[in-house]
């Protein structure tokens, strides 16, 4: 197994991988201080992408964002919760398809234009 496969693996995908430690990651065999700082700054740039993606599509600026939302309890105050109803998960699916297409379109454009330079 090579070694992103296996960091994969271990962190359980890209998200536990960009959120391990440096002292995580250092205890791997075959990941010295340079390819540590080359994953953080990798994890860097991504979530920098996402969020300028993001705001071109007017989607929250935070990934964290997604994980709650703003509604009216029974008095009709506003209130922010954690949870959603079985009624969000298909506006939430949407979202997320609709991010992840944008995301592919951009990069097929750019690739497109380096092959083309």
């Amino acid at each position: 197994m090579d070694l992103s496969r296996f960091l994969l693996k271990k962190f359980q995908g890209l998200r536990g991988l960009f959120k391990a430690s440096h002292k995580e990651l250092q205890a791997v065999s075959g990941l010295g201080p340079a390819k540590v700082a080359t994953l953080k700054a990798l994890a860097a740039v991504t979530v920098r992408y996402l969020a300028e993606e993001s705001a071109s599509l007017n989607l929250p600026s935070s990934i964290g964002a997604l994980n709650s939302r703003i509604d009216r309890d029974a008095a009709g105050q506003w209130k922010t919760t954690q949870s959603f109803g079985r009624n969000d998960l298909l506006v939430l699916a949407k979202v997320a398809d609709r991010a992840h297409s944008r995301i592919f379109e951009l990069q097929r454009a750019e690739d497109e234009s380096e092959r083309a330079a």
